[in-house]
């Protein structure tokens, strides 16, 4: 009943993809507890005792909000976007200011493009201020143990930094190219990832192997002096508004309890990925290496060893210096086409660097969450095909209408259409039809012809006691040797 409640929930929400996560995987939320307390307090440090002053700047207003920003910003909100400590969602407002409601909802938008414009120009009170930027926090599982916290804003503070956002980010995402993608590149993981494998196929000479990089809670932990210096020098339209956020400490509360965000960016805000991008750019830019590049706070560079040394001592030191670590026990080696005896002295010499640096093999790699070997590639689709089955256990338990709608979107699996998208999983045809045939035989249906040579799959499904329908959804196998939109993995397109 609890399971039924929650897809129900998300569905009425017109959140397809939160239902088919919710029916096809556990909870991934940390429950309340002190050793997850403790967890959260340890991931938000206190304000560097050699803190600079924030600098003084004079700035002209920003252009006030119109309410075709405001109406792009919230249809940008997932459907099921939560609500801040108020409670009130993105979703709320969409109804409450939609044509239906005529007259006051017109009143309503007006009231709020105003409010908004406030808060981005920087004229909120300070007891105003203290409401819109404190934040309910959740602890969301890592898979590798811990939790990654993420503050839930006022929906407000949420909107004006979004509208902030899209009018800054067309232009300063060209500034961050070529060496980072985190930030208003369409496709960026898929292009990185699609690029790391062929750099393993293609085993330049100028680069026999990479080290991927990892961060040490890097959003909290990123200095905000520094991160105020270089919004007033580069995007100084953004400052109101990021001197209002960040100023002064917020509260953070878990279940009751408190938590001050004294340091670095919360996770959860919209300008989160602009600011940190800011923040590490000249760091990103400094570098020698052939292979130099970032999505936000993951790092992969490679070259010749003595010029991946130097930048790696570059890194370490500008990280130092804006409160940022590595995290030696996540970063990884991974060769490419060293000989056994230069791979040694490539990896004792980078251990010197790297406290607990890993050597990964090719077939381990992952880019991005896309595995780029073929063995990478059918181990995830595997785990796919364990998820749809956890699917089509639990969907018997749905209304049917429901399950008649899921079924029809079971590529909203997590991950698996990026995993599509970002691999060729053409080259594992055994675990597409797998997934193909799981769909047919856990359900009633009426057989096709052979599946890998059909678009789709037929399935009976009886939606009204009495009547049955014929179901049509696309094969997995087609998809991925066929070219079709946004598909980009796919044979046809890597055989160009």
């Amino acid at each position: 009943m609890r399971l039924y409640r929650a897809v129900q929930s998300k569905l009425l929400q017109g959140d397809i993809s939160g239902a088919v996560r919710a029916i096809s995987s556990d909870s991934s939320v940390a429950p309340r507890c002190d050793t997850v307390l403790n967890q959260l307090r340890s991931k938000h440090p206190r304000t560097p005792a050699d803190i600079r002053a924030i600098p003084t700047l004079d700035t002209v207003p920003p252009i006030p909000i119109t309410p075709a920003e405001f109406s792009a910003a919230l249809g940008s909100f997932a459907p099921s976007s939560s609500g801040g400590l108020d409670g009130l969602k993105p979703i709320h407002l969409r109804d409450l200011v939609s044509p239906i409601t005529l007259d006051s909802g017109r009143d309503l938008l007006s009231s709020i493009t105003r409010l908004c414009s406030r808060i981005v120009s920087g004229t909120i009170p300070a007891v105003a201020r203290e409401l819109l930027f404190s934040a309910g926090l959740i602890a969301l599982k890592k898979a590798e143990g811990g939790v990654r916290p993420i503050a839930i804003g006022n929906v407000f503070r949420r909107l004006s930094a979004k509208i902030m956002s899209f009018r800054v980010v067309p232009t300063l995402s060209s500034e961050f190219l070529p060496f980072q993608y985190g930030v208003g590149v369409k496709g960026a993981c898929e292009i990185l990832a699609h690029g790391t494998r062929q750099l393993l196929h293609s085993k330049p000479n100028d680069c026999e192997f990479i080290v991927k990089l990892d961060v040490s809670n890097a959003f909290n932990c990123v200095r905000r002096d520094h991160m105020f210096e270089v919004v007033s020098k580069r995007c100084p339209e953004l400052w109101p508004i990021v001197n209002l956020a960040y100023s002064s400490p917020s509260c953070l509360l878990f279940h009751g309890e408190t938590i001050m965000s004294e340091c670095g960016i919360q996770q959860g805000d919209p300008l989160g990925p602009l600011l940190f991008a800011l923040s590490v750019d000249h760091i990103a830019r400094n570098l020698a290496s052939n292979v130099n590049f970032w999505y936000l706070d993951d790092i992969t560079i490679g070259g010749p060893l003595d010029v991946v040394m130097e930048d790696i001592n570059k890194i370490t030191s500008g990280f130092a210096e804006i409160g940022l670590s590595l995290n030696g026990r996540k970063c990884e080696l991974v060769n490419i086409s060293l000989s056994s005896g230069a791979l040694s002295q490539a990896s004792s010499s980078l251990r010197g660097l790297i406290a607990g640096l890993r050597l990964t093999p090719t077939n381990d790699l992952v880019i991005l969450g896309s595995p780029i070997s073929e063995h990478g590639i059918l181990k995830s689709l595997l785990s796919k095909l364990e998820e749809i089955k956890l699917l089509t256990e639990r969907i018997r338990g749905l209304d049917s209408h429901m399950a008649f709608f899921l079924l029809r979107n079971f590529l909203f699996i997590p991950r698996l259409t990026y995993i599509l998208r970002s691999s060729p999983c053409f080259v594992a045809p055994d675990a597409l039809l797998a997934i193909d045939n799981l769909i047919l035989t856990s359900l009633r249906f009426k057989p096709p012809e052979k599946v890998n040579e059909r678009s789709t799959l037929g399935i009976e499904v009886e939606v009204v006691v009495g009547k049955k329908y014929y179901l049509s959804i696309r094969s997995i196998v087609y998809v991925t040797t066929v070219k079709g939109p946004n598909i980009i993995g796919c044979k046809d397109m890597c055989d160009l």
